[in-house]
């Protein structure tokens, strides 16, 4: 589908994330690209899994232009990343989309935690007078208001929440493996008691399938990025 590395690469230490750009599809594509900012606890292709199964494939197809942000995968020397760091990141993909597709406006589609920084981005552009280089902000599976949680919220407080930031502060970052366990054990029926059936009780091997491979294929997360989220949550400031 015509993806290429954009502005930076994620072999220099500094580099928060490599831009990847989409070219539709079409003989003419629309004039305002999208950027989309993925969640910062897995891989980028979340969004674009498989022919059928790809949201950047329909986006392509219908003569857009895409930019995806891919996080990069930090270690103990990315520590102090914090949300603040990803925000910047987002507008600096901004930039790197405007220069590349010649236009004022982009559209920024951001999911799950790429969405909560895709928010605060949009709003510190509005807090500058900023607000018109956005033509459109979408957002999926994103948590803003964290008064109704549910089952997440009910299993966390102020006690269990400082001893993970306190675990994670000590490495420099979050092990993906571990949140994804967290997740993991909001659908026990179907993501963890299913397979312990089958594949423990019943000997049976999973099929491979693309979804399942991507969930096992987990991201770390910087210790600041982890603990903004975390107190994001716990005092629900957004």
């Amino acid at each position: 589908n015509g993806r290429r590395p954009g502005e930076s690469r994620h072999d220099q230490p500094d580099s928060r994330a490599q831009l990847l750009q989409c070219r539709p599809l079409t003989g003419r594509g629309h004039q305002v690209p999208v950027l989309i900012a993925p969640q910062t606890i897995h891989q980028h292709y979340a969004l674009d899994l498989a022919p059928g199964r790809s949201l950047v494939e329909y986006l392509v197809q219908k003569g857009q232009q895409v930019f995806l942000a891919s996080w990069r995968n930090p270690d103990e020397r990315h520590a102090e990343w914090g949300i603040d760091t990803y925000v910047q990141a987002l507008v600096d993909a901004l930039d790197a989309v405007r220069r590349i597709s010649a236009t004022e406006r982009a559209m920024l589609f951001g999911f799950c935690s790429g969405g909560i920084i895709a928010s605060m981005t949009a709003a510190c552009l509005a807090g500058i007078g900023q607000q018109s280089r956005l033509a459109a902000l979408g957002l999926g599976v994103t948590v803003l208001d964290f008064a109704n949680a549910g089952v997440s919220r009910a299993l966390v407080d102020d006690r269990l929440a400082g001893a993970a930031k306190t675990r994670s502060r000590r490495r420099g970052y979050l092990d993906g493996r571990a949140l994804a366990e967290v997740f993991a054990w909001l659908r026990p029926g179907d993501l963890v008691w299913n397979y312990w059936v089958n594949n423990y009780l019943l000997g049976k091997r999973p099929p491979a399938f693309d979804i399942l491979f991507w969930n096992s294929d987990t991201t770390r997360m910087t210790a600041a990025l982890h603990a903004d989220f975390v107190d994001l949550a716990m005092e629900n400031s957004l």
